[in-house]
């Protein structure tokens, strides 16, 4: 089954398809697929009654790409046979939502559009761990942000950075010179925090204090004040390995992150 979601804020939006992939269906001896038969459907109905059927009573001629678009209705109102129907069928269901964890959960494919121009188009893991730039960062799940500068290049995709006067190891296949301004970007669960008492981390770390914890059951979410003055979220998972997570309001701890996890951008003023 093809899904495809766009992800849009302010003025954007975000679509969703199943079916067969359009680039897929091309003509004999690289002929250009025909264009798509497309057929819009009002919102499912709520109110008891019958749901309109989206799917076309016949599918167009070979070679064409029958489309069916829903608009101001959540996909969780679509019934999965309805999804399995259309996959059988090689209909694309376009979705229009602003709801990124139902994009994220029923696609295979998404693109993240601001005002009408394409961000990023990927999988669901790419856009959210191998972030394109600053916008799709921001607006897909929460993002840390630390400001660094590249001091040398030990090897291809490797490189050594100045983070408030400390020295991390970056991986990133982006090409970078000493010198340059980078943006290192971490996800919450990418960090690791290690308290006072704890065995410090083997390579370099930065400092803190706790500002705030949340308990939500499954995950512990913390707010970070940095002795350099930055902010960082991070949300700690409970394991076997850690039967109980908890930190003092103004406790110290050191900060660090899973070498390799880090996306690394050109800078821009966040």
């Amino acid at each position: 089954m093809k899904k495809l979601f766009y992800l849009c804020a302010a003025a954007a939006v975000l679509v969703f398809s199943c079916g067969k992939d359009e680039t897929s269906s091309k003509g004999g001896d690289g002929q250009r697929p025909a264009p798509p038969d497309t057929t819009a459907v009002t919102p499912p109905d709520t109110t008891g009654r019958p749901d309109p059927d989206p799917f076309p009573e016949k599918l167009p001629s070979p070679g064409r790409i029958p489309i069916v678009a829903w608009h101001g209705v959540r996909a969780s109102q679509v019934s999965v046979a309805r999804f399995r129907e259309a996959a059988e069928l090689g209909i694309t269901v376009v979705f229009v939502t602003h709801d990124q964890e139902e994009a994220f959960a029923m696609s295979d494919r998404v693109v993240v559009m601001n005002q009408g121009r394409i961000e990023q188009t990927g999988t669901p893991q790419e856009i959210y761990e191998e972030t394109a730039n600053l916008y799709v960062a921001r607006f897909v799940g929460e993002i840390n942000i630390l400001p660094a500068r590249i001091m040398s290049v030990p090897a291809d995709g490797m490189y050594i950075a100045d983070i408030s006067g400390r020295r991390f190891t970056l991986r990133t296949t982006r090409a970078f010179a000493a010198g340059d301004r980078v943006n290192v970007l971490l996800r919450p669960e990418d960090i690791r925090v290690y308290a006072h008492d704890d065995e410090q981390p083997e390579g370099p770390y930065l400092t803190g204090r706790i500002e705030e914890t949340v308990y939500k059951g499954a995950t512990v979410d913390i707010s970070i004040a940095l002795d350099n003055g930055e902010t960082l979220s991070v949300a700690e998972f409970f394991n076997e390995d850690d039967a109980e997570i908890s930190y003092n309001r103004g406790e110290r701890v050191a900060v660090t992150w899973v070498d390799g996890w880090e996306v690394v951008l050109p800078y821009e003023a966040d």
